[in-house]
């Protein structure tokens, strides 16, 4: 199960979904253009995803279908690379703690030479 953040704003009739594990975008619920009823899903980056677009009955039945939806997706490519250049940024990070001197301290002329 993957963990899906939520911030629901019921004054507003909206909610806004987040999944960092699966995606980078932000899904949106907020109620239908001409339905006073019904409650729908956009997307902040590119089109909404066939399994999410129609029409919900109430904002947690969005959440649901976001949550089956976000279950059942891999991975997309934007997450992946932040998750890889995050992990990068740690490995350089304890690589350079670990160092105890400067790589070219051997090399350093100390007192005069001539």
């Amino acid at each position: 199960m993957v963990d899906v953040e939520f911030e629901t704003n019921y004054d507003r009739k909206t909610c806004k979904a987040t999944c960092p594990e699966k995606s980078m975008s932000v899904l949106t619920i907020s109620p239908a253009p001409g339905g006073f009823i019904f409650y729908h899903i956009t997307a902040d980056k590119g089109p909404v995803a066939a399994e999410l677009s129609g029409r919900y009955t109430s904002i947690e039945k969005a959440q649901q279908a976001i949550k089956s939806y976000y279950n059942k997706i891999r991975q997309t490519r934007g997450s992946q690379e932040k998750e890889v250049v995050e992990r990068m940024k740690k490995r350089k990070a304890e690589a350079n703690g670990t160092k105890t001197g400067t790589k070219d301290s051997k090399h350093v002329h100390q007192g005069s030479g001539n």
